[in-house]
């Protein structure tokens, strides 16, 4: 059996919500058992839970805090949704599974957190930001509809998951994928050692990769609604390392 970690709101299959057990549901499909880890900035107890998992998943949901990559709350966000410790624990977990080679997969506030958690900094509010279009970033339901198109960047994991190594060699096309898009917060800065893969098409950053490890990939958009996004949790698998 492949394990892998699922980071949440809570630690009990009952209190999941729909959009949680979304995430669930596509993993056990790609023949994955997702292992629920609770919020805890305690490093002996975030050690014991990593030590038994295969791969992670870093899923979507609120803000990370300014504080975490240097900036102040600005006074302008009309939206700032924080949770101290979960930032505390999933911070740790990102950081601790690049040091690992563990395969990770960041969704939307996952991709941001695997940021950070490497020293890059995010555009706080998306909204406001001089690239973007408000409107395309905050997509009501249903979330199984794409509104954005984004720009695979050639010689990257992602492209390579998504297209196929073989369409590399391919020349003059511009490789797209249509997706959804809710988010708040964006890639500013990547970390030093990642590398943006997916570029929205006006100009926000749509994923980030570690072309040094196993599979270190964050995609800023929801690919656990799309059909067209599940050879990435499959590349999840088939990354993941287990014993036989």
């Amino acid at each position: 059996m492949i394990f892998v970690g699922v980071t949440t709101h809570t630690t009990s299959f009952s209190d999941l919500t729909d959009s949680e057990r979304v995430y669930l549901d596509v993993l056990k499909r790609c023949n994955m058992t997702p292992v629920l880890l609770k919020n805890t900035a305690d490093f002996v107890d975030l050690e014991a839970q990593i030590a038994r998992l295969d791969g992670l998943v870093l899923i979507g949901g609120g803000d990370v805090h300014p504080c975490h990559y240097g900036r102040l709350i600005e006074d302008d966000i009309e939206y700032m949704d924080f949770n101290r410790d979960r930032d505390l624990c999933e911070l740790q977990l990102a950081r601790r599974a690049h040091q690992m080679d563990l395969p990770t997969l960041g969704i939307c506030r996952g991709c941001q957190v695997m940021n950070v958690s490497l020293g890059g900094t995010l555009i706080s509010d998306v909204s406001t930001h001089h690239r973007s279009h408000s409107s395309t970033h905050q997509q009501n339901k249903p979330y199984n509809v794409a509104v954005q198109t984004v720009h695979i960047q050639p010689e990257t994991r992602l492209f390579d998951i998504l297209f196929g190594p073989q369409a590399r060699h391919i020349d003059d096309i511009d490789w797209v994928i249509n997706t959804n898009s809710m988010h708040h917060q964006a890639i500013e800065h990547p970390a030093s050692g990642l590398f943006v893969n997916a570029i929205a098409s006006d100009g926000v950053y749509e994923g980030l990769e570690d072309p040094d490890r196993t599979f270190y990939i964050g995609v800023q958009w929801h690919p656990e609604y799309l059909p067209n996004c599940l050879p990435l949790f499959e590349a999840l698998r088939d990354a993941c390392h287990t014993e036989v």
